[in-house]
């Protein structure tokens, strides 16, 4: 109760106006009805004539039991002598001012909302809203905290519950320069100046409780601690130069690297900046930094990244190994990271040539104008170069394209003179016959006097005697591969020849003349040029793409069979030189009218020719004299040829073909980023592609994505059927999707 109202000891509170009537009973009668009893009863008349008090607010309007400073706002409070707070006395009050009484909840209030009431004498006032009694929260419970040292003014996160309602935070007994209740499970809280290492109390409605798992550590003021904020780069390798910003580095001693200490390092003039090395053997981990003030917090520190060190390039193996101008090679080893350059025969590519693919992959292509094969070179920042096995260059359709052909004039009556490719010398036996490189379809009247000899015809007319490089065996007629295959013949010793001549006869027929298919020299290299010689070959062979009604000794085309061929000189005194005559055999079904073509195949042990044979009516021959006038190139020749009036009769298609491109394996892969499917395609006489066919319908080739060797398109996902290239030279044979 308010002590400035003290009651007699033991009245009860409802008697204090008898009290005040006490002096004057004692002084008797006279004096009870005397004139200063009656005005102390008269003062007592207008003590109950004064303003009744009234209670218009609370504030606040809820708290816990035992809160303080609750202010009561009104009227009339002048001489309050009770508050009460739903009947329950306050625990104490002050009458600040007639309008205004700061209170102290009592320890106990029932739940809920109570009225609070002023009583002064007999009047009452009570406040228009009730006041709300707040649940007693939990006892609260801290069970940890971070950090576990620091300095003050370090702010430190207490964690644990029952935290609502936390009134104080104190370090070793020192109150917390601040703290804020974060949520019912978190506190911050300011070490505050003059704290030592000591627990960490919270206290809050309920009473205070302090950390359970150990002192929280005052880190001594002293020299200034240094601090790292950040580090550039924060990555590398050892030996890395790395900068360390942040503050307080003069006078350091030391810095290390996930605990290795640097070999070498420079503070700058105001200790805000150190610059070093990253040491042989670091490890990923904080970079500190040591001075006489202590060392920089782990809790603080910058964390440096230790990289694997480069090592230098290796090359293990390139696949393949061996192929035509404009390859793509896949190089694998290690070290490939990183490259700056790739070089090839020791000259460096374009960046557009090569990809990396991962440290130990990557893809190169082979210069398209290369001639030769060479090494593959990789560069990259850590010396010494790595170099690869060679990479062994195949002849390609391509590169040849560009050689001049040779004019050849034979020293024979005629005067007749051929195309020539390469220039490569005739055995010595046939040197002065008007004869190609190839075998031919030989001109023979049986029946003397000629019949049936056109005239100026004594012999055919050989314009073309070409000999191919083994690129165009990946071109020729698919029967005739299989038939290569069967034998087992190696590519090195097949020839592959294309040789044209016009009809000598009107017609051909058993009677008066015939064609007789005799291989010549090819039979027989390594025979004298004259003098007696006799030596019959066991041969076999047959004729490939034919027309239908041209035989060769009764066989169709496409049948192979057994045939001999006899190389012979004169007698010991006839003079004159070796010539091939004997078994030949005589074929049949020629127009004289009709420009055709087919291919002849004959097998002599371990070596193959194959020839293209190109038979020429009148007018086509004059065509063809006029195309030869002037040696073109290889390219040019067919070109002229697939271009020329008779493009488009059975032999110059058969030439036409040599020239498109083919698909040797077809590959896909997911494009990154689409749905589509990214194809690539391998194979030769790629270069210059206008479009794939997909199932016959077009699409564009991805643009520098192509080489002689390689390209590349992409096609819808789930893509099905066949894939053909088109060139300006022909349209490869379909291949089947994967």
């Amino acid at each position: 109760m308010n002590s400035r109202h003290p009651l007699p000891e033991g009245l009860p509170p409802g008697r204090s106006r008898i009290w005040t009537f006490l002096p004057c009973l004692a002084l008797g009668p006279l004096l009870l009805l005397g004139t200063a009893c009656s005005r102390r009863g008269g003062g007592s008349t207008q003590a109950q004539a004064a303003t009744a008090p009234a209670v218009t607010s609370i504030a606040p309007d809820s708290g816990f039991p035992g809160d303080k400073d609750i202010i009561i706002t009104g009227t009339g409070f002048t001489g309050a002598g009770q508050v009460l707070f739903g009947g329950t006395q306050a625990l104490a009050f002050t009458v600040e001012s007639d309008t205004r009484i700061n209170a102290s909840l009592p320890a106990t209030l029932p739940s809920g909302a109570v009225s609070v009431s002023v009583r002064k004498g007999a009047q009452v006032g009570t406040s228009p809203s009730p006041f709300t009694v707040k649940e007693m929260p939990a006892p609260p419970v801290l069970t940890s905290f971070s950090p576990q040292e620091g300095i003050p003014g370090t702010v430190v996160t207490l964690t644990g519950s029952g935290f609502l309602g936390i009134t104080a935070v104190t370090f070793g007994g020192v109150p917390a320069s601040s703290h804020k209740v974060v949520d019912g499970n978190t506190v911050e809280a300011t070490v505050p100046e003059g704290a030592s290492t000591g627990l960490i109390s919270i206290t809050g409605i309920t009473g205070t409780v302090a950390n359970s798992s150990g002192d929280f550590t005052v880190v001594l003021p002293g020299p200034a601690m240094p601090h790292v904020e950040s580090l550039a780069p924060a990555t590398g390798v050892p030996g890395t130069a790395v900068t360390l910003t942040g503050s307080a580095f003069l006078g350091a001693t030391e810095v290390r690297f996930g605990g290795l200490a640097a070999d070498a390092f420079q503070v700058n003039a105001d200790g805000t900046r150190i610059t070093t090395t990253v040491p042989a053997g670091a490890a990923t981990g904080a970079v500190l930094v040591l001075t006489p003030g202590g060392t920089s917090p782990a809790t603080y520190a910058a964390i440096f990244t230790v990289e694997a060190p480069q090592l230098p390039p290796s090359i293990a193996a390139i696949e393949p190994d061996q192929g035509i101008p404009g390859t793509e090679v896949t190089v694998t080893g290690t070290g490939l990271a990183g490259i700056t350059g790739i070089t090839y025969g020791g000259l460096e590519l374009p960046a557009s040539r090569y990809s990396l693919d991962s440290s130990t992959s990557l893809r190169v292509r082979i210069p398209d104008d290369a001639q030769v094969g060479g090494s593959i070179g990789v560069i990259t920042g850590t010396p010494p170069m790595a170099t690869s096995p060679e990479f062994v260059m195949l002849p390609s359709r391509r590169a040849i394209a560009p050689h001049t052909l040779t004019v050849t004039k034979a020293p024979d009556l005629l005067g007749q003179q051929w195309l020539n490719y390469p220039d490569a010398r005739r055995s010595a036996i046939y040197q002065d016959l008007s004869l190609p490189l190839s075998p031919v379809f030989h001109a023979y009247n049986p029946g003397g006097d000629n019949p049936g000899l056109r005239d100026g015809k004594f012999v055919a007319s050989y314009s073309l005697s070409l000999l191919l490089p083994p690129a165009f065996l990946e071109v020729l007629p698919r029967a005739i591969q299989d038939r290569i295959k069967a034998l087992g013949v190696p590519p090195a010793n097949v020839q592959i020849l294309v040789s044209t001549q016009n009809y000598a006869y009107d017609g051909v027929t058993p009677d008066n003349g015939v064609y007789l298919f005799r291989p010549h020299y090819w039979t027989d290299p390594d025979a004298p040029n004259s003098g007696i010689y006799y030596k019959d070959h066991a041969l076999s062979g047959g004729i490939f793409e034919a027309d239908p009604k041209v035989t060769l000794s009764g066989h169709p085309s496409g049948e192979w069979f057994d045939f001999s061929i006899l190389t012979h000189g004169p007698s010991a005194t006839e003079a004159g030189p070796i010539v091939a005559s004997g078994n030949t055999e005589p074929m049949a079904g020629f127009d004289v009218t009709e420009t055709t073509g087919l291919y002849s195949v004959v097998q002599d042990g371990d070596r193959v020719a194959v020839t293209l044979h190109i038979l020429l009516n009148d007018e086509d021959q004059a065509t063809l004299d006029g195309i030869t006038a002037t040696p073109p190139t290889l390219g040019g020749l067919f070109k002229a040829l697939l271009t020329s009036g008779f493009a488009k009769t059975r032999g110059i298609q058969l030439l036409g073909d040599l020239t498109r491109p083919v698909i040797a394996t077809v590959t896909h892969t997911p494009v990154p980023g689409a749905p589509d499917l990214r194809v690539t395609l391998t194979g030769s006489a790629l270069t210059g592609a206008q479009e794939v066919l997909l199932n016959g319908t077009p699409l564009t080739p991805l643009p520098g994505e192509s080489s002689d060797a390689i390209l590349r398109v992409d096609l819808p996902a789930g893509s099905t059927g066949n894939l053909q290239v088109v060139t300006p030279l022909g349209t490869s044979d379909p291949v089947p999707l994967p």
